[in-house]
């Protein structure tokens, strides 16, 4: 996690990630260095579906496009190679019209052409994320690395 008073390294910006811990009202608000950029096209999601898990929470998963399963492999693999090296966790930001949604911690490389996010989602936190996700007119950029 960066520090709030370093300057960002090239290529990379300062964003906010907005989030509600579950079971409570507080936000927690976490800067993130984010890759100037988008990584992915909004147009290599296939479809985002939130599903109901135990203890009441939500996860949302996204599927991608044929092209968009190589992208997403490509970069997850590049973002676990990094892990493996310095021990560093790496994380994903997921970004629409300029706001981070998520930044799920990347732990492998996911070749599947699908992800899941897990968190602490309400259900209508869930479903607003899926539809942002599902409507690309609305999505400059979507997937952008993150660098700790």
């Amino acid at each position: 996690r960066p520090d709030d008073n370093k300057v960002p390294p090239d290529g990379f910006e300062a964003q906010f990630l907005e989030s509600r811990r579950h079971g409570s009202d507080s936000i927690h608000r976490e800067v993130l260095w984010v890759k100037l950029g988008s990584e992915i096209s909004p147009r290599s999601i296939q479809l985002a579906y939130l599903t109901k898990v135990l203890g009441g929470r939500f996860e949302v998963t996204v599927e991608f496009t044929a092209k968009g399963k190589e992208q997403f492999a490509a970069i997850t693999r590049e973002l676990a190679d990094e892990r493996r090296i310095d021990g560093r966790p790496r994380r994903l930001a997921i970004v629409a019209d300029g706001q981070v949604l998520a930044a799920p911690v990347i732990m492998m490389p996911l070749r599947e052409g699908r992800a899941t996010i897990t968190g602490s989602f309400t259900e209508r936190e869930a479903l607003e994320f899926c539809n942002r996700l599902n409507t690309p007119l609305h999505l400059p950029s979507i997937i952008e690395q993150y660098s700790e």
